[in-house]
């Protein structure tokens, strides 16, 4: 089974998904959940057009495949449901930095990035073990 890796980004109130493979595809949508369904459905049509023109298939859609979703920052912050005011409390960043990483103004190194996504997990371990009684 081949693998589609699709980059999820964010700009201009959009969520995009591209891929740089042959496949070649870009969608955007308004939620990640609608270029999701988007992406997938092209990449179907696109595969069974090549094959009703007796046109060349891409490898990566021959026989069965996978498309793996990886986020990019701005698309992942744009998602979250987490103010950046509490994403700034764990990670230490400044919230206009984490901003313009939201906004896609900015792109962190990958040593801030790891942080973010750290800072993420923590307040996610902590909403995971609160308890009512």
């Amino acid at each position: 089974m081949s693998v589609i890796d699709a980059y999820i980004s964010w700009s201009e109130g959009r969520f995009f998904i591209h891929t740089p493979s042959d496949v070649g595809v870009s969608v955007m949508g308004k939620s990640v959940s609608e270029a999701k369904r988007l992406f997938e459905q092209f990449v179907s049509e696109y595969r069974s057009d090549c094959i009703e023109a007796g046109a060349s298939v891409p490898e990566e859609l021959r026989g069965d495949y996978a498309i793996s979703y990886h986020f990019e920052m701005s698309a992942l912050l744009q998602e979250l449901p987490v103010t950046l005011r509490a994403l700034s409390q764990v990670t230490g960043l400044n919230q206009r930095q984490l901003s313009a990483y939201k906004n896609g103004l900015k792109t962190p190194r990958k040593a801030t990035g790891e942080k973010i996504l750290h800072g993420i997990k923590e307040i996610g371990n902590t909403l995971q073990s609160v308890t009512l009684r």
